[in-house]
């Protein structure tokens, strides 16, 4: 079984901002009102990866961290080995779900008026699975998002979420941390003003970046 990649906070620069807020737009409605409602400027920009990265593919948020130089440290000695004698070795994507599972659970963690919101971009409203989902989730027109509690302590919980939220290519996962109350068994309608509320008392952003191989995070502090 592979262990769970070892994460490091690298902060990012004004490309980080730029590509968050051209992600915005394809999305779906939280997407819109998060260009609207979060003031990336004045926050903090950072993604969590694997302890070796190679410094100029960090801000090539749409290229894979695996083919551009990211080393696991627990394969280091292996693969210099193999580059020295020039021969093939495998390379190892990272997965940072684990990470931001730590991340949400820690949030919601908090109290029982935090939620996680995750846009699900590729989702609709009547797709046939979502009649038979468990877990809690809003709509809005075609509009689906996923949603966790601060009633939740499962980390099993918190990962089915994100994977069912999941995508490694545009249109990215767009997900935020925040406060409020929504019912928290089954599907409901929402609005653009519930949605919007949420989004203006939003902490945390993240998105997916790097060919789904890791997220990039924004904080209001």
């Amino acid at each position: 079984m592979q262990s769970k990649d070892r994460a490091v906070e690298i902060d990012l620069g004004s490309a980080a901002l730029r590509h968050m807020r051209d992600c915005f737009p394809s999305g779906k409605t939280l997407s819109h009102l998060l260009l609207d409602k979060a003031d990336l400027a004045r926050g903090r920009l950072f993604t969590a990866l694997p302890h070796r990265v190679d410094p100029a593919a960090l801000e090539q948020f749409d290229k894979s961290l695996a083919l551009r130089g990211l080393v696991f440290e627990d394969h280091l000695r292996e693969i210099e080995e193999l580059r020295a004698r020039g021969g093939p070795y495998m390379v190892r994507k990272p997965d940072m779900i684990d990470d931001l599972v730590d991340r949400v659970l820690t949030f919601l963690a908090g109290g029982q008026d935090r939620l996680c919101i995750m846009e699900n971009p590729l989702a609709e409203a009547t797709d046939p699975w979502l009649a038979e989902f468990d877990e809690t989730f809003l709509t809005l027109g075609p509009d689906v998002y996923h949603v966790l509690d601060g009633t939740i302590r499962e980390p099993s919980t918190i990962e089915w979420g994100i994977r069912s939220a999941f995508t490694s290519f545009d249109p990215p996962l767009v997900g935020v941390l925040t406060c409020g109350s929504v019912e928290s068994s089954g599907s409901r309608t929402t609005t653009t003003a519930e949605l919007g509320a949420l989004a203006a008392r939003a902490t945390t952003l993240f998105i997916t970046a790097y060919r789904g191989e890791a997220f990039l995070y924004w904080t209001s502090r």
